[in-house]
C-alpha cells in the first residue's frame, strides 16, 4: 500500500526536475534540502502549505528514507552473509582437523599394536 503513494509522491518530483533539465529525481542538493525542510516542520505546518510544495516535501522524505532504509537492508544483508560464510568456514576447518587428529592417533595406536 505504501509503495504507490510513493510512486505517486516521487511522480510529483519528477515534472519538476524535468522543468530544470535535470536528471528525474531532481538535483541530490535539492531533495536533500526538501527533506531537512519536511523533517524539521511540524505536520501541523506540513499541512498549512499548498498541496504542490506539501507532496514535493514529502516525496523528497520518502524517497530519501526509503533509499537510507534499503542501503541499510543491504549492508546487513552483507554482514550476516560474511558472518554465516566465516563460521560455516570455522566449522568445516575444525572438522578437518578432528578427523585429523582421529586419523592420526590410529596410526600411533596401530603401529604400538605391531611393535608389541
Amino acid at each position: 500500500m505504501l509503495t504507490p503513494l510513493l510512486d505517486l509522491l516521487v511522480d510529483l518530483l519528477v515534472p519538476i526536475a524535468h522543468r530544470r533539465g535535470r536528471h528525474p529525481h531532481g538535483p541530490l542538493k535539492l531533495i536533500t534540502h526538501y527533506r531537512q525542510r519536511a523533517a524539521s516542520e511540524p505536520p501541523r505546518e506540513l499541512r498549512r502549505h499548498p498541496p504542490k510544495i506539501r507532496y514535493t516535501l514529502l516525496a523528497a522524505l520518502c524517497w530519501q528514507r526509503e533509499r537510507e532504509i534499503t542501503d541499510n537492508l543491504v549492508e546487513l544483508l552483507i554482514r550476516i552473509a560474511h558472518k554465516v560464510g566465516v563460521r560455516a568456514e570455522e566449522k568445516v576447518v575444525e572438522e578437518f582437523l578432528r578427523f585429523a587428529k582421529k586419523v592420526v592417533g590410529e596410526a600411533r595406536l596401530l603401529y604400538k599394536f605391531a611393535k608389541a
